[in-house]
């Protein structure tokens, strides 16, 4: 935070040298995101402990999680100059898991390795093990890593909350201390084990081990990823959004007006059932709604849109927009009738893609 309010203070005297100001925004902008990560990182830490998270475990095409991974190591080595290797993935075919917990384990290890690996190393995922045994799958994964390693000593803490080894060198690329104790947590909920072998100045590996159920091609509906929507699709389209936060509201509307979206405002649920309500069917394109708002909350705000007589009430994409992340958050979104569920900060290119999505859906 305090790195947000002096770059923030200090980008206000270079207003006349635009290189200077983007050196800053991006400053601020890295700044936030660490300052994002530490609060999800401590939501999700007080859940683990609190032993209130629970699993979505829903059809999951394994080992389709490589790709969500790499989308966002990937671009974190090339950046160091770091080689990802990826190696020895099994067949795809259909497991129940809940992808996303089994996704943020291995990002958290990989954005471990891609921290503490310098410039020019090697990191790598690799599949061990893949047994198949009934309905049942034995999975052996590993993360390697070629970078400074762990003292024996603090091996025998790394998975308490914020505890870190202070190994020197680049101070900015020191954690929270959260990101390892999250995946252990997470390793033992789901019903897995994780091991570690480490040397300073050598490297870490990771050892994760599952247990994952496997499903027939006809138990399951069709859960392969969708194709990347076209977003010209979003092209002169009339989206309403429904959000009490001017700021808020002003990030939505020009993110959306980047691609040619006309926006339509409404102050709150009661504003925008009214707005939805007059206007002539097929009108409004898709509605972005937000959770907390005055006079009418997001989730009564749906329902009654749901529950109008006419031909597109049904039908009109209606996407979250909130703050509210937590997974009963998401489930009262979707049981209220809403289609998909987004987080704040928003990510431009996720809104994008899904409201593009949504709408080709419906054509």
């Amino acid at each position: 935070m305090n790195a947000i309010v002096g770059l923030s203070n200090l980008a206000k005297d270079e207003l006349d040298d635009p290189s200077a100001m983007k050196k800053y925004i991006d400053n601020i902008n890295e700044a936030g995101q660490f300052l994002l990560g530490l609060v999800n990182d401590c939501l999700d830490m007080e859940k683990l402990s609190a032993k209130k998270m629970k699993l979505n475990e829903t059809p999951y095409i394994y080992p389709q999680f490589v790709n969500s991974v790499c989308t966002i190591i990937a671009p974190l080595c090339r950046k160091k100059n770091i080689k990802l290797i990826v190696d020895n993935l099994p067949e795809p075919y259909y497991v129940l898991i809940d992808h996303i917990r089994f996704e943020q384990i291995f990002i958290n290890l990989l954005n471990n390795s891609v921290k503490y690996t310098p410039e020019g190393g090697t990191i790598e995922l690799r599949v061990m093990g893949n047994e198949r045994e009934g309905d049942c799958i034995h999975s052996h994964l590993m993360v390697k890593d070629n970078g400074i390693g762990m003292s024996e000593a603090f091996q025998t803490r790394m998975f308490l909350p914020f505890e870190q080894e202070s190994p020197g060198g680049n101070q900015q690329d020191r954690g929270t201390g959260l990101g390892l104790p999250i995946v252990k947590n997470l390793v033992d909920l789901m019903g897995g084990k994780i091991t570690v072998k480490s040397k300073q100045n050598v490297g870490t590996e990771f050892h994760v081990f599952f247990d994952m159920p496997v499903l027939k091609t006809d138990e399951v509906e069709d859960v392969r990823p969708a194709s990347a929507a076209d977003l010209q699709v979003l092209s002169g389209k009339r989206i309403l959004i429904c959000e009490d936060n001017q700021l808020n509201l002003e990030i939505a509307r020009k993110l959306l007006e980047k691609k040619d979206v006309q926006v339509i405002c409404a102050e709150n649920g009661k504003v925008g059932v009214e707005t939805f309500s007059t206007s002539e069917p097929g009108y409004i394109q898709a509605i972005i709604m937000d959770i907390r708002m005055p006079v009418m909350d997001g989730i009564e705000a749906t329902k009654r849109i749901r529950a109008l007589k006419r031909a597109d009430a049904k039908t009109i994409p209606i996407v979250a927009m909130t703050a509210n992340a937590f997974e009963e958050d998401v489930r009262a979104t979707l049981d209220a009738g809403m289609n998909e569920h987004l987080g704040k900060p928003v990510d431009p290119n996720r809104l994008y893609s899904v409201l593009a999505e949504l709408m080709e859906k419906r054509n």
